[in-house]
């Protein structure tokens, strides 16, 4: 079986909707591209090196937003909204 290029797991990352395998598959492509980043046999092109920037910017937010979808909204009035050290305090 042959290794699976960063750009096929990148696409497995970004296309996988089972929001349980979704991180575990960001996490397989964030390192694909940081072992392409680090190969010395081959230099990259700056197209690549373009894409490979443009694709870990794609996994970052399609993270933030496994994270926000996984943490439940603040109860209103909870406090959780405002700035360290300014929640609002029990009387």
């Amino acid at each position: 079986m042959s290794e699976l290029s960063w750009r096929e797991l990148y696409l497995a990352a970004l296309l996988e909707s089972d929001p349980i395998q979704m991180p575990e598959r960001i996490e397989t492509a964030r390192k694909a591209i940081h072992a392409r980043l680090t190969q010395r046999e081959e230099l990259l092109s700056q197209r690549e090196r373009d894409q490979i920037e443009d694709a870990l910017r794609a996994l970052v937010r399609r993270r933030i937003a496994l994270g926000a979808k996984k943490s439940p909204a603040p109860e209103p009035g909870s406090g959780q909204n405002a700035p360290p050290g300014r929640q609002e305090r029990d009387s």
